[in-house]
């Protein structure tokens, strides 16, 4: 049985998420940051809603919320059509000891997603603040080009 599921995002999920994003936050070397009291709702919301948004939450088996996911579509400015960008993505930090089958399992739902919609290629930013280097790792056995803070991967 696996430790973790994979579902989407809610609006009843909303709270989990910004405490999950604001407990990654303090954790991390951006703690100076601040999450947009203005922004964060309306960002929950429209990736909920919106279809070129995709959010996903990581249960535990249990079925409580251990993570949360935000990407979705964007225009690239030089390059012919769209790319998936991940906008966010944090753990709790009980689900620590499944971090790698758990980014893993994101990784892969958020390409299948970005394939359906037609995405060009797929990135996200790998400065996450917290020191280490799991998702550097995770990236390069998941076939992804790393360059500076990115990680990217044609589709």
């Amino acid at each position: 049985m696996s430790a973790f599921s994979l579902r989407l995002m809610e609006h009843r999920d909303a709270p989990l998420v910004a405490k999950l994003l604001s407990i990654y936050l303090s954790a991390s070397k951006y703690a100076n940051r601040a999450l947009s009291a203005e922004k964060l709702p309306m960002t929950i919301f429209n990736v909920i809603e919106l279809d070129q948004n995709l959010g996903l939450v990581v249960d535990d088996n249990s079925g409580v919320g251990r993570g949360a996911f935000l990407g979705g579509l964007f225009s690239n400015p030089l390059f012919d059509g769209d790319d998936a960008l991940e906008y966010g993505f944090a753990l709790d930090p009980e689900m620590r000891q499944h971090t790698r089958e758990a980014t893993k399992a994101v990784i892969r739902a958020f390409e299948d997603w970005a394939r359906e919609k037609g995405a060009m290629e797929v990135k996200y930013t790998i400065g996450s603040g917290i020191p280490g280097k799991t998702l550097e790792s995770i990236f390069d056995e998941t076939g992804y080009e790393r360059f500076g803070y990115c990680a990217r991967k044609e589709m």
